[in-house]
Order: C-alpha cells, then sequence, then structure tokens
C-alpha cells in the first residue's frame, strides 16, 4: 500500500477498467445523450492512462517521485482536455447511422500527440536509464517493464487511432490485449 509504484499501477490499470466499461457502454446503447457524454469521458480517461504510464515509468527508472514542477507541467499537458471536455472541438456532435461521436480537433490530433509523446518519452526515459545503469538484473528488469508498457501502449492508442481515422470501431477492440501483454510482462 505504501509503494508509489503500486499505487500508480492500481490507478493506470483503474483507469483502463473504466475505459473499458465507458467503452462497453457506448457499444450498446443508441441514447445520443449517453454516446455524446460517455465518449468525451473516454477521451479524458486516455491521456490520464498515458500520464500516467509516465508517471509509473519515471518512478519505476528512478525509484523517486516526480518533483512538483513536472506535476504541474504533466497537468497543464492534460488541462485542454478538462477546459475543452464539453465543447465542440472535443465532440462535434453524433453519427446518427452508427451512434458513434463524431471527433473534434481535442479527439482526433491533440489526444493522440499526447498519447505518442509519452510513449516516445517512456521509451527514450528507459534507454537513457537502461544505459545508465550497471546492475545486470535492473537492466532486465527495465528491459522487460519497458517492453510490457510501451506494448500496451501503443496497442491501445493504435487501435483508438485505427477507430477514429478509419471509423472501424471493432478494430479498435485490438487495443484490450496491450494490458494482458503488459501484465505478463511485470510477472
Amino acid at each position: 500500500r505504501n509503494s508509489l509504484v503500486a499505487r500508480l499501477h492500481f490507478f493506470i490499470s483503474l483507469m483502463f477498467f473504466i475505459w473499458g466499461s465507458l467503452a462497453l457502454i457506448l457499444f450498446a446503447t443508441n441514447n445520443l445523450d449517453f454516446v455524446m457524454f460517455f465518449w468525451s469521458l473516454t477521451i479524458l480517461i486516455e491521456p490520464l492512462i498515458y500520464v500516467g504510464s509516465f508517471y509509473l515509468a519515471y518512478v519505476f527508472f528512478t525509484k523517486k517521485n516526480l518533483s512538483f514542477n513536472y506535476k504541474i507541467i504533466l497537468s497543464a499537458i492534460l488541462l485542454p482536455f478538462i477546459i475543452l471536455l464539453h465543447t465542440h472541438y472535443n465532440l462535434e456532435g453524433v453519427n446518427l447511422a452508427d451512434c458513434t461521436a463524431i471527433e473534434g480537433p481535442i479527439a482526433l490530433y491533440y489526444s493522440y500527440a499526447v498519447e505518442i509523446f509519452f510513449a516516445l518519452l517512456i521509451l527514450i526515459s528507459s534507454i537513457v536509464f537502461y544505459k545508465k545503469t550497471d546492475d545486470i538484473n535492473r537492466k532486465k528488469e527495465i528491459k522487460y517493464f519497458t517492453i510490457g508498457l510501451v506494448l500496451f501502449l501503443l496497442t491501445f492508442s493504435s487501435g483508438n487511432i485505427i477507430g477514429s481515422f478509419t471509423d472501424d470501431w471493432v478494430t479498435s477492440q485490438y487495443g484490450y490485449f496491450g494490458m494482458p501483454i503488459f501484465v505478463g510482462f511485470l510477472g
């Protein structure tokens, strides 16, 4: 309970669970108000998973907490999602043919740019810390942790990106497979 790494992993898992639950609601409903509300929430939760993953990786690599200034920067990156969540910049409307949301620039571009940025930042950070350590066991830990986390994030975002730009939301279901991969690498 006192481990920051464990709490951060729990946060990411909880956000992923909530995101998956909201996705189930979205695929099962034809209520336009529900679609707009829950789709907006999923757009907010996705970057929380990525910021949380970066925070987890930083704590795992350095074995210390992020400084207050870095936490402010992470919060500032999330601020556009919070401020513009209920506007047409996030969601423009609902496609009546299939009850999917019509995503605006925040959902289509900013969110995926944030996700790709944090995935690359985690990968680059892992390489830096891998090279800094001399301990063979620690190098293995960093390697397996990074492979699992980056595979999780890439499968998660690739499913969403494919869905957003092709309107094929069935393919986005493959994004769920990343979490068991990450947990397997942790094990």
